[in-house]
Order: structure tokens, then sequence, then C-alpha cells
């Protein structure tokens, strides 16, 4: 059973490290005007859906019974501590002067 739930990660697995890591990255490295780099951040929330939905699935599949909880509660910490810290560096610079704020 745990092989069968573990294949059926794979293709979104894939979906998104494609959408959140490959094109996003050449669409924001290689954009002209806004609307390219608005596509590469619509294209990045997908593969973050992706991604968010699919990893707390495989951690649970492959952990040992355990340490399955662990697993799971220990990726959510990191999503939140990567949340908040992205809201206190926009907090932080947003008085920047010259136009680097956010």
């Amino acid at each position: 059973m745990s092989n069968l739930l573990a294949g059926s990660n794979r293709w979104s697995h894939i979906h998104g490290t494609i959408s959140e890591e490959v094109l996003p990255k050449a669409l924001g490295g290689a954009a002209v005007n806004v609307y390219m780099l608005i596509l590469g951040r619509v294209l990045l929330g997908i593969g973050v859906g992706f991604t968010n939905q699919s990893v707390p699935l495989y951690l649970s599949v492959m952990a040992l019974p355990q340490y399955r909880g662990a697993f799971n509660i220990g990726f959510q910490v990191c999503v939140g501590i990567g949340v908040l810290s992205a809201n206190l560096i926009n907090y932080g610079t947003e008085m920047i002067k010259g136009g680097w704020g956010w």
C-alpha cells in the first residue's frame, strides 16, 4: 500500500519541482516586463501549492509510524518559520528610502 501511495505522489512532486524551481526562475531572470514577472509568480504559487499538498503525504507514507507526527509537524513548523521570516523582512525593509522597500 505504501508503494502505491508513494508512486501516486511522484507526478505531483515532478510537477511541483518544474513549476516551482525551473519555470518561475527562468521567467524572473528573463523578464522584460511586469507581465512576465507576474506569470512567474503565478507559476511559483502553483508549484508551492503542489509541494505543500504532496510533501506531508509523502512524509507520512515514508516515515516510520512512531516518527510520522514529528516529521509532519517539523515540515509545518519550517513553513511557518519561513512565512514569519518573510513577513519580518518585509516589515523591516518597507521604509527603506529610494524605492528599495516593498
